[in-house]
């Protein structure tokens, strides 16, 4: 992955790293090195939410805040996407996200420009 992350990124080309689970360590590595990587941790939020904790602290070991991407990863029926995946995925990852806020120290100041 990386000879094509560094072929691409002359080009201006953006690249977006998804369902990286469990090499979230390793694409938190490629998204710290590289200017125009990003990468989300989906699946797993998805499907074991109080897991999900877990999976924000290693992805944060080695990548910076803004280069972690929030994903609901449109499973499910087409009918139950925007009201439970989307807000599931939503307040699970938000309150794993507040929850290693509080862990950490993270000062108040620090933590709202984390959110939009």
């Amino acid at each position: 992955m990386t000879g094509f992350i560094q072929a691409v990124q002359s080009s201006g080309t953006q690249v977006m790293l998804l369902h990286c689970y469990p090499y979230h360590r390793q694409a938190g590595y490629l998204a710290h090195v590289a200017p125009h990587v990003w990468f989300d941790t989906a699946r797993p939020s998805r499907t074991a939410a109080l897991g999900s904790l877990q999976l924000i602290r290693e992805s944060l070991e080695v990548a910076p805040f803004d280069k972690v991407l929030f994903s609901t990863d449109a499973f499910g029926l087409a009918e139950l996407l925007p009201v439970l995946a989307r807000c599931y995925g939503a307040v699970g990852w938000r309150r794993s996200w507040t929850e290693w806020l509080a862990r950490t120290g993270c000062p108040p100041r620090d933590a709202e420009s984390l959110w939009p």
